[in-house]
């Protein structure tokens, strides 16, 4: 008989779990409202403490709630009976209900860090690929600004860096999306339709390298500019022969890979103006370039102020900085005292000839960026300009 009884349970939760969480906390709550309707209708006439049915709905929540006040109870013998299977009910109910809410949480929270989930945001940034350069873009983005907008990884990182990356920018609520950015339904996921701005990297495969990371950039540049024709595309460039292809998406700035992207790329999201003159300085034709100018003799002593109006007169050149040769490392007269005591002496006669071999000096160069009108420029410095 045990066994059978064992066998008939076990066959009924087979059935109330191949229902579904769903149909059975609908089915439960049908039946207590159920029963409380027919309690309420045998205490309303045997009983005085069920006047109205809004006193039998309160009941029924205390008691569903397993908390009890005893204020209403019912009288009659059937009442109680009926309220024996209300509480086992309710008991059933109420842990179905916690399960199916923690299960739902828990499966979310799987979902969202295996990025299988879409994304709610507005006015964000979506990063798509990964290479080596990576993780600077994003450290580059966070330490510039103190508002940063959302933002979207999108690409197919294993789960482990993934894990690693989403847990370092936890208060950043860095967000991820797993698979393909060429693949509309990847960016639908990742909030294109609402995103402002899409960072492009060059994403490397191990099968093929990055002999195919322009194609699967312009794709992916398409992809985004037909779900989202406002978005602004900013993309990195393995091969230069495949420019104008970019260029016809859409994609400004495009810039080329390692070259200091991550600085160009976070000033595309913070200050564009910052990324479009950066990109304009180190491109292979630019209109505007480095250079470096010896300052004038009879300038030599001068203030900045002073340099900077000489080679704006003579060159239309913008001074952004200095560059001047300076010594470095210590000599042995560094290390003695100016009274040559015994011990400078003994210490002196101890270095005679090999001094070269533990004290050196070199020369280094040394760069002074926009410095103060009124600084003083060292003699032998020259001018580092844009012209």
């Amino acid at each position: 008989m045990k066994s059978g009884r064992g066998k008939w349970y076990l066959r009924l939760f087979d059935y109330l779990a191949g229902m579904g969480s769903g149909r059975v906390l609908l089915i439960l709550g049908s039946m207590i409202v159920l029963l409380t309707t027919i309690i309420y209708a045998i205490e309303k006439t045997g009983g005085r403490n069920f006047d109205n049915f809004g006193k039998a709905i309160y009941w029924m929540v205390v008691t569903l709630s397993t908390t009890g006040y005893g204020d209403i109870t019912p009288e009659t013998s059937a009442g109680r009976a009926l309220t024996v299977v209300l509480i086992i009910l309710s008991l059933v109910f109420v842990s179905s209900l916690t399960a199916t809410i923690a299960s739902r949480l828990v499966e979310n929270r799987l979902m969202e860090g295996k990025g299988m989930t879409e994304v709610k945001l507005k006015g964000h940034l979506i990063i798509c690929g990964w290479n080596s350069g990576g993780k600077s873009l994003l450290e580059t983005i966070y330490r510039e600004s103190s508002r940063v907008p959302g933002i979207v990884l999108v690409n197919e990182l294993p789960e482990e860096e993934i894990g690693e990356l989403l847990y370092r920018y936890r208060e950043q609520d860095l967000k991820f999306v797993r698979g393909d950015s060429s693949q509309e339904n990847v960016l639908e996921r990742a909030g294109v339709r609402f995103a402002e701005q899409i960072i492009i990297l060059a994403n490397g495969r191990i099968e093929e390298g990055f002999s195919r990371a322009d194609e699967r950039a312009l794709l992916t540049a398409l992809s985004a500019r037909s779900l989202n024709p406002n978005i602004r595309i900013a993309a990195e460039l393995v091969n230069a022969e495949n420019r104008r292809h970019l260029e016809r998406a859409g994609v400004d700035p495009i810039i080329a890979f390692g070259s200091g992207h991550d600085l160009l790329f976070a000033n595309f999201v913070i200050a564009p103006g910052i990324c479009l003159a950066g990109q304009e300085l180190l491109s292979a034709f630019p209109r505007s370039h480095f250079k470096q100018a010896k300052i004038p003799s009879h300038l030599e002593g001068a203030s900045f102020g002073k340099i900077r109006e000489h080679f704006r007169q003579s060159e239309s050149a913008l001074v952004f900085g200095l560059a001047w040769e300076q010594e470095r490392g210590i000599g042995l007269d560094d290390v003695l005292s100016g009274d040559l005591t015994a011990i400078d002496q003994f210490l002196k006669k101890q270095f005679e000839g090999i001094e070269q071999e533990f004290f050196k000096k070199g020369k280094t160069v040394e760069v002074k960026i926009n410095p103060a009108d009124d600084f003083i420029v060292k003699k032998g410095s020259v001018a580092l300009l844009i012209v």
